[in-house]
């Protein structure tokens, strides 16, 4: 281990990077990686069958750079990706970046020393929208406790200009939290299946109230495409959610987590009013949603299930709602 100046080890941080089809990118997130000033720091690029260069280009740094290992593998999806550098990461800490991304210089100094300071095991940061041409379309508004329990976590995802996400890629974790825990392979929302079991391994967040991740907006992406019925892979995963939540009697959590539901719900079933192609999956949706309303109204106030019927009932006014609500608060 590296030692610290105040004398200790410095623990190793393994950062994860799953590559596909990004090598106009690779070289600017890879280069933010080996600018870190923590200094304990191994990059695990994974390869994931990419059909371009970024075999060639991965192999490159580590000839050159001794913190970097390569996996090539077969591809099989951001997921798989992901898992496969868990399994390879020898860090006692763990970390990813998406290959189209890049980081500030310090992100990781920062997000350890958040942890040093609180004993937490895991660590989160803000991060900036931007786009190919380096146009910032968004900026977490970063004004947080140091500290955040697990229900403050889940109610911030109610404020998009302060929501810290439950993406992957903006959080330093102790392999701990993670140990056991797979990405679900083939799914487009794989981080919405994880994010519950390590929060509430964790109990509490460090936040560093800065903006240390650059997400980078591509055209043709597949989080920048709009809703289609492969995005549904997000609603089995909130179910999923709510059942640990109920049997681990996280009573405000199965609130919020509902809330979040509703709040998609209403996007599908907006997105997709008229469209006879989606007639099916708009059915769908919405009995999976009935049955969800069933499980859990009993444990909630009325005003609470009347918020969740409405989400079916009318989501054309709701959508509205929500988006006059965002409107305001960006004044």
């Amino acid at each position: 281990m590296t030692m610290n100046p105040e004398g200790g080890a410095m623990p190793l941080i393994s950062v994860i990077v799953p590559i596909y089809k990004v090598e106009q990118y690779l070289n600017r997130c890879v280069d933010s990686l080996l600018a870190q000033s923590y200094p304990n720091i191994e990059v695990l690029l994974v390869d994931d069958g990419s059909p371009d260069q970024c075999p060639r280009i991965c192999d490159a740094y580590a000839e050159r750079d001794a913190r970097v290992r390569v996996i090539h593998k077969p591809n099989g999806g951001l997921s798989d990706a992901r898992n496969a550098g868990m399994d390879a990461a020898k860090g006692e800490y763990l970390a990813f970046v998406d290959g189209d991304d890049y980081v500030d210089p310090d992100m990781y100094a920062v997000l350890y020393q958040a942890l040093q300071k609180t004993g937490d095991k895991l660590a989160i940061c803000g991060f900036t929208k931007i786009t190919d041409t380096g146009v910032i379309r968004r900026k977490t508004d970063m004004r947080f406790p140091q500290r955040m329990t697990e229900d403050e976590f889940w109610y911030q995802l109610f404020f998009p200009k302060r929501d810290l996400g439950t993406v992957a890629w903006n959080k330093l974790y102790h392999r701990s939290i993670l140990e056991g825990l797979r990405f679900p392979v083939g799914a487009i929302h794989e981080d919405e299946w994880l994010v519950h079991q390590y929060v509430s391994r964790a109990g509490h967040i460090s936040v560093a109230n800065q903006c240390l991740y650059y997400y980078v907006v591509r055209e043709g992406s597949i989080t920048s495409q709009a809703l289609s019925p492969r995005s549904l892979s997000i609603l089995p995963a909130f179910s999923q959610r709510l059942a640990y939540f109920a049997e681990n009697n996280k009573q405000r959590a199965v609130t919020l987590t509902m809330r979040n539901y509703a709040r998609y719900v209403v996007f599908f079933l907006s997105d997709w009013r008229g469209e006879a192609r989606y007639a099916s999956y708009v059915s769908q949706v919405k009995e999976d949603f009935k049955r969800e309303i069933k499980r859990y109204k009993a444990q909630v106030s009325a005003k609470e299930v009347a918020y969740w019927k409405c989400a079916l009932i009318a989501p054309t006014l709701m959508r509205r709602l929500l988006d006059h609500k965002e409107q305001q608060k960006r004044k």
